[in-house]
Order: structure tokens, then C-alpha cells, then sequence
């Protein structure tokens, strides 16, 4: 890799970060930088999951809203860690837990974590069209119990629907975790 001349060097080394962004801003506007997406939309159930109508019940304790973040940087490519949010809405109470991959299993036994410790008992649960929530694994344990847990996704392309789970994300995910 050839070296930058000492003049331009010492130029370069002068420039004052705003100085940069300034200069930067309309390579910026014409090429924006876009957060990476892996959510993958899960089609299997995606008829036995209805959306959710309305806004979310936040009178009472137990409705619960989940959803992920990956932690990879630039390039999904390779492995990395996804956060599993998960947020109950009348209290705001959250928890976050790492998954090594978005698999349903993974996912799952983490729910079943995060449940079992909770000082609340689910009443309802919302998620976004990812796979790694619609999914067969999910839909057994949330109808295998005596009392049918209702469940609920997001409409696609409407991130609002998930709202209050999606402020979390914010809040207690990717300013704390930044690439």
C-alpha cells in the first residue's frame, strides 16, 4: 500500500473533525448510510399469527412485546451475537439476554428463561415477522399451555408496532453496544 506524501500528511492531520463532516456532508446526502437488516420474514405461520389491531393493552400487567438486534457490525457475514429484547409494557420492565443465533431454538430457550424469572405472569405476546419468532418451535410452546397465550405480530414494514420494545432496543441495546 503506497504511503501518503509527508505534505498531504500533515494537511490531513490539520483538518478538524467538523471540518471533515462538513466537507463530507454531500458525499453523505447522495449515499446514505442505512442500518443493516436481518430480519428474515417468517412465512410458514405468518396466516396463523394475526397482527395485531389496535394499539397494545398497557392497563395491566403481563403484555409483552420481543424483538432482536444483531451485533455485527458492518457485514452480516461471519458470526456474531444478537440481543433478545424483551419488554413488558405496563411496567416497562426489560430484559435483555444474548443468543448466539437467531435459530428458533435459541430464541426459544431464552424465552423460556426469561419467563420462568420474571415477576409477572405472560397474558400476551407480540413480536415482529421475523423467522426467528415465527416459527414452529414458538407456535408449539405458546399453544401447548392449559390456557392459549394470544400472540401477536407486527404489520409488515410498520416498526411502530412494536413500538415500546423498539425504544428499548434503542435505550438499552445499541447505545450501550455500539460496533
Amino acid at each position: 500500500m503506497p504511503r501518503c506524501p509527508k505534505p498531504l500528511r500533515k494537511k490531513l492531520l490539520a483538518v478538524s473533525p467538523a471540518q471533515i463532516d462538513r466537507l463530507l456532508q454531500p458525499a453523505r446526502v447522495r449515499h446514505p448510510r442505512k442500518g443493516l437488516c436481518t430480519t428474515q420474514p417468517g412465512t410458514l405461520l405468518r396466516r396463523q399469527v394475526p397482527t395485531r389491531g389496535g394499539p397494545p393493552d398497557t392497563r395491566k400487567p403481563g403484555s409483552v412485546e420481543s424483538d432482536t438486534v444483531a451485533h455485527c457490525g458492518d457485514t452480516t457475514a461471519g458470526d456474531y451475537v444478537n440481543s433478545l429484547t424483551f419488554t413488558e409494557l405496563f411496567s416497562g420492565w426489560t430484559e435483555n439476554r444474548a443468543v448466539g443465533n437467531k435459530s428458533s431454538h435459541a430464541v426459544l430457550a431464552q424465552l423460556k428463561e426469561l419467563e420462568a424469572r420474571v415477576p409477572f405472569q405472560m397474558k400476551n405476546f407480540h413480536t415482529d415477522n421475523g423467522g426467528e419468532f415465527l416459527n414452529w418451535a414458538l407456535h408449539e410452546y405458546l399453544n401447548a399451555r392449559p390456557v392459549k397465550l394470544p400472540w401477536t405480530r407486527s404489520r409488515a414494514f410498520r416498526k411502530n408496532d412494536n413500538a415500546h420494545c423498539e425504544q428499548k432496543n434503542w435505550t438499552h441495546v445499541r447505545q450501550l453496544f455500539r460496533p
